[in-house]
């Protein structure tokens, strides 16, 4: 492992992984390995190159992983190349979004969405880290 700066994001780097803009692509086993407590809300995108869904939710994984940059860190997945990942995480379908915070899993969000609805969850997470002794209704 080895940091390098990324167009002013500092982000962990592990063999076999590449920086697109401020999005982290991963490759097996190294996703796996990557999902470790110090690196706060990890949103994990997971799809594939021929996947339709994938490839127009793309624009909006690229606008958010500028938007929240120092927040929380995008990585993606080529399901294609990430058997490992994908059973681990029981992933049976594209796109595929699994939310973790400081290494934990928390939530995943599975398909299509419009922009509104792709990033809300992602307010959500940053909503529910700076208000960690909110009450959760019964």
């Amino acid at each position: 492992m080895y940091i390098e700066k990324a167009r002013g994001a500092h982000t962990a780097l592990y063999k076999g992984t590449s920086i697109d803009s401020r999005i982290l692509h991963l490759a097996d086993p190294d996703a796996l390995t990557f999902l470790q407590p110090s690196h706060g809300i990890v949103i994990l995108e997971i799809g594939t190159h021929w996947c339709v869904q994938c490839r127009l939710m793309r624009p909006f994984i690229e606008k958010t992983a500028l938007e929240f940059t120092g927040s929380m860190l995008i990585a993606d997945v080529n399901a294609d190349d990430a058997s490992l990942t994908m059973k681990h995480f029981g992933v049976d379908s594209f796109p595929q979004l699994l939310f973790f915070e400081d290494g934990q899993y928390r939530k995943r969000e599975c398909g299509f969405r419009d922009y509104p609805s792709f990033r809300q969850p992602m307010l959500d997470s940053l909503d529910a880290r700076i208000q960690p002794n909110c009450q959760t209704p019964n």
